[in-house]
């Protein structure tokens, strides 16, 4: 996960592409154009397995989730 957020975050800069299009071509089909899931689980709820704050999701898009 970490690498993912990272990679899209470069991506953005160096090619001064807005996040939402990035999103829509890198991970849409996954987890769904409106972050709602799909193939994989929803982006956008408020229910969050390990920690839905900001701080938290930071943490774990940073550093990921041991054995997982």
């Amino acid at each position: 996960m970490k690498t993912v957020i990272l990679a899209l975050f470069l991506a953005a800069v160096a090619n001064a592409q807005p996040a939402a299009e990035l999103y829509q071509a890198l991970c849409a089909g996954c987890h769904g154009a409106q972050m709602q899931g799909g193939q994989h689980s929803a982006l956008r709820k408020t229910d969050w397995k390990y920690g839905g704050s900001r701080e938290e999701i930071l943490r774990t898009t940073m550093y990921g989730i041991a054995g997982t």
